[in-house]
């Protein structure tokens, strides 16, 4: 069973706290347009952290969703990137 895009929302933020900063928004999935990937901006020392503590508790709700940390690179020219982001992927939208 799949999380819907309002639960995991839920989840991160009642988790997270203040360790999410901005918005958070929603992907469409490459491999099946029916669902979405849910990312989170994070900041980047308490990112693992929350990643195994959200997946876990999935888990124990039943629910199979995948939980990444990815990190864009900073460039130094434009100056930007070099975010840290907190990925929920195979989410039903809801």
């Amino acid at each position: 069973m799949l999380a819907t895009t309002k639960l995991v929302r839920k989840l991160v933020r009642t988790i997270a706290g203040d360790n999410i900063y901005g918005k958070s928004y929603t992907d469409i999935n490459l491999t099946n347009n029916d669902l979405r990937n849910v990312t989170f901006f994070v900041y980047e020392h308490k990112a693992r952290e929350l990643a195994k503590e959200i997946e876990a508790m999935l888990f124990i709700a039943g629910y199979k969703n995948k939980v990444k940390v990815t990190t864009s690179k900073y460039n130094d020219l434009g100056r930007c990137g070099g975010n840290t982001y907190l990925r929920i992927n195979n989410c039903v939208l809801a």
